[in-house]
C-alpha cells in the first residue's frame, strides 16, 4: 500500500513533532494520518480480513546526489538525473516497488543547499531531489550512517524535512519510525558503526519499546556497518544475532558497498550488507553486483506473522555509468551475484543456513525449509480430483445449463440427463422428428410416445448435437 499526494499536509505535522531526540514519528497508511508522538503512542490499524500476505522489498545504499567536490560534472548523478528525468534511477524497479507493501532503502547522502563540512566525499543534493525516492516508490529509508553529518547538524535537519515533504518515512539515531500496512504495525530503528555498549543497549531498549509499548508486529533494525569493499562479515556485524535475540525480526545491513551473505537465524532474516543500489557517490564501482531482496510474510487469522518466502533478484548498479540499476537475466551472471549472498561458513564467520539451491534460484520457501530443518516431512500437496462433478458447478448454473459432452463447451440450454429419460430440444431437425415420435406437453418438454420403451429409449438414444435430455414426470 503506497502513500498518496493527498496526505502531504498531514506529513508536515510529522516534521514539526519529530525533531526532539528519542522521539518517534508515525505514518498510518490505512488512515492517511501522520503524527509526531512519543514511544507510548498507538497508530490506528486496519482490520484484518482473513489470511493474506505482507511483502517488503529491501535495497542498499542509495545516494541521490554526488560528492560535493564533483558537483556539476557531466558524468555526475545530478547531470544524468536532469538529462533522463527524475524517475530514471528507479525506473527498472518502480513497478516492483509499487506492487509490494513496503520498500526500504538506506539514504546515504544529505538533502541540503548548505556548504559541506568536508571537501572529500561529502554526499548530497538539493532537497528537491528527495522526490526521486517517491517517484521510485520507496517508502522508508534509514538516514543514520557515516554521511549523515557531512553538512553538519543543520544538513541533517534539512534531510529530514526534505523526506517529510515527499512523504518518505525515515529513521535516525534515537528516532525510530512506525507505519501500519494491512493492519500490521512495522517499526524500524537505526544503528551505525561503531556500535559500542551504549548504542547497543539503547537499541535493545528501543526494540522492547517498539514491541511492548508501541505494539509493533514486526521490527526492522537498519544497521550501517561493515568494512568497505570487503565481502567478509566482521566486527560489529557479528552482533547481528543479538538484535534478533532482543526481539527484532529483520536485520537490514548496508555499508560495505559489497553484497554480503544473507543468514536465516531462528526463523528470522539477516542481510549483512546489501551493497549500493542507485549510488551517485561512485560512478565506477569495483564490483557492480547488487540485489533487491524481498521477504514475504503470511498474515495469519490471529494477526501473527510467519516468514514464508525469500527472493533475491540479482542486479547490476550501472549500465554505461547511468546510475540506473538493471536486473540480470543471464543465468551465469545471476549465479555469480547470488553466490555472494550465500555461504556455508567457509571463509566466513557466519553460515547462511539456507538451502544451496538459493545460489542458483535466489528463492527459498521458508516454511518448507523450516520443516526440513526441524526434521519434519514436507507438506503433501492436496490431490486434485479432475473428474467432472455436478458439485463443482454452481447449482443455479446446473439448472440453466451445463457442459454438453458432444459440443465440449458450455451450453446454457443443456441440462444433465436423469432417470426419466425425457428429451427436450431448442431446435429439432426434420431428421430428428422422423426418428422419434413426440407429443407436446404444456411445459414445452417432450417425452416419447411409447412409455413402455422409455428406459430402453434412454439407453439407446445417443446425445445428439442440439438436443439434450431433461427429467420430469407427467
Amino acid at each position: 500500500m503506497k502513500m498518496k499526494l493527498s496526505i502531504l499536509a498531514a506529513l508536515l505535522l510529522a516534521l514539526l513533532c519529530a525533531a526532539a531526540s528519542g522521539e518517534m514519528y508515525s505514518y498510518d497508511e490505512a488512515t492517511g494520518e501522520a503524527t509526531g508522538t512519543d514511544l507510548q503512542a498507538e497508530a490506528t490499524e486496519t482490520e484484518l480480513e482473513g489470511s493474506h500476505t505482507l511483502t517488503i522489498s529491501f535495497v542498499g545504499d542509495c545516494t541521490v546526489g554526488e560528492a560535493y567536490e564533483h558537483r556539476g560534472y557531466r558524468s555526475g548523478y545530478i547531470y544524468k538525473l536532469n538529462q533522463h528525468g527524475w524517475d530514471y534511477p528507479f525506473s527498472n524497479v518502480a513497478d516492483m516497488f509499487a506492487w509490494d507493501d513496503l520498500t526500504v532503502a538506506n539514504c546515504e547522502g544529505v538533502f541540503t543547499t548548505r556548504r559541506a563540512r568536508k571537501q572529500q566525499m561529502a554526499l548530497g543534493a538539493d532537497p528537491k531531489y528527495a522526490e526521486v525516492f517517491k517517484l521510485g516508490n520507496v517508502d522508508m529509508v534509514n538516514i543514520f550512517n557515516n554521511h549523515t553529518l557531512d553538512f553538519g547538524a543543520a544538513g541533517r535537519k534539512d534531510t529530514r524535512a526534505a523526506l517529510d515533504a515527499q512523504g518518505i518515512l525515515w529513521s535516525d539515531l534515537n528516532i525510530p519510525v512506525t507505519t501500519t500496512v494491512k493492519g500490521i504495525k512495522i517499526g524500524m530503528l537505526s544503528v551505525c558503526w561503531p556500535i559500542r555498549k551504549t548504542q547497543l543497549e539503547n537499541a535493545f531498549e528501543t526494540i522492547r519499546q517498539l514491541k511492548e509499548e508501541q505494539g509493533c508486529d514486526l521490527v526492522i533494525v537498519s544497521a550501517h556497518w561493515g568494512k568497505e569493499d570487503n565481502y567478509k562479515v566482521q566486527g560489529d556485524q557479528l552482533k547481528a544475532t543479538r538484535f534478533l535475540d532482543a526481539g527484532a525480526d529483520i536485520i537490514f545491513g548496508t555499508g560495505s558497498h559489497t553484497l554480503q551473505p544473507i543468514q536465516y537465524y531462528k526463523g528470522k532474516i539477516i542481510m549483512y550488507s546489501m551493497c549500493n543500489f542507485t549510488f551517485g557517490g561512485n560512478g565506477g564501482p569495483k564490483d557492480s553486483d547488487t540485489a533487491v531482496v524481498q521477504l514475504r510474510f503470511n498474515i495469519n487469522d490471529d494477526g501473527s506473522l510467519t516468514a514464508s518466502y525469500l527472493t533475491a533478484y540479482p542486479f547490476k548498479q550501472h549500465k554505461d555509468g547511468d546510475f540506473r540499476p538493471w536486473q540480470l537475466t543471464d543465468q551465469k551472471q545471476r549465479e555469480t551475484c547470488l553466490a555472494k549472498l550465500w555461504t556455508d561458513g567457509n571463509g566466513q564467520k557466519v553460515k547462511s543456513n539456507l538451502p544451496e539451491s538459493f545460489k542458483t534460484t535466489g528463492e527459498v520457501d521458508l516454511i518448507a525449509w523450516q520443516r526440513e530443518l526441524d526434521g519434519l516431512p514436507p507438506v503433501e500437496e492436496p490431490v486434485v480430483d479432475e473428474t467432472e462433478d455436478d458439485d463443482d458447478i454452481p447449482e443455479d448454473e446446473i439448472d440453466e445449463g451445463g457442459y454438453d459432452e458432444n459440443d465440449e463447451e458450455w451450453n446454457e440450454d443443456y441440462v444433465e440427463p436423469d432417470e426419466y429419460g425425457g428429451i427436450s430440444a431448442w431446435e429439432l431437425t426434420e431428421e430428428d422428428e422422423e426418428e422419434t415420435s413426440y407429443w407436446q406437453r404444456d411445459d414445452d418438454s417432450f417425452v416419447p410416445d411409447d412409455e413402455e420403451d422409455e428406459d430402453d429409449a434412454d439407453d439407446d438414444e445417443p446425445y445428439r448435437e442440439g438436443i439434450s435430455t431433461v427429467g420430469g414426470e407427467e
